[in-house]
């Protein structure tokens, strides 16, 4: 499991599902937003990626998906404008989960930005 929860492996996980108790518990109105991996947090192993044609992470050959922060932003404006999604959890995910052979690839296909 990688979203917030009192048992979770993870200790970041854990303080989030702290803090989402102490929202549900104040009586107001929450819409909890649960995005997973950053895209733009990525980045900074871009020059490594490209360079080397290496991705290091400790996931072995697990599959991530990413999220686009644009894509968050998205879902917080539509949480906070529309009807329907107070006391809702929005897991975010991007379109596709990637090894870290498949991020590689697609960082090394993507050129470098104009």
């Amino acid at each position: 499991m990688w979203a917030a929860s009192p048992d979770s492996p993870v200790r970041f996980l854990r303080y989030h599902a702290a803090v989402e108790q102490k929202i549900r518990e104040s009586a107001m109105a929450y819409t909890f937003l649960r995005p997973n991996l950053f895209m733009q947090g990525l980045l900074a192993f871009r020059e490594t990626i490209i360079g080397q044609g290496r991705f290091f992470a400790a996931v072995g050959g697990a599959r991530i998906s990413a999220v686009d922060v644009r894509d968050i932003a998205s879902a917080a404006a539509a949480a906070l404008v529309e009807k329907g999604h107070e006391e809702q959890i929005y897991n975010l995910t991007g379109p596709q989960a990637l090894s870290p052979g498949n991020g590689r690839k697609a960082f090394q296909s993507s050129g470098t930005p104009d």
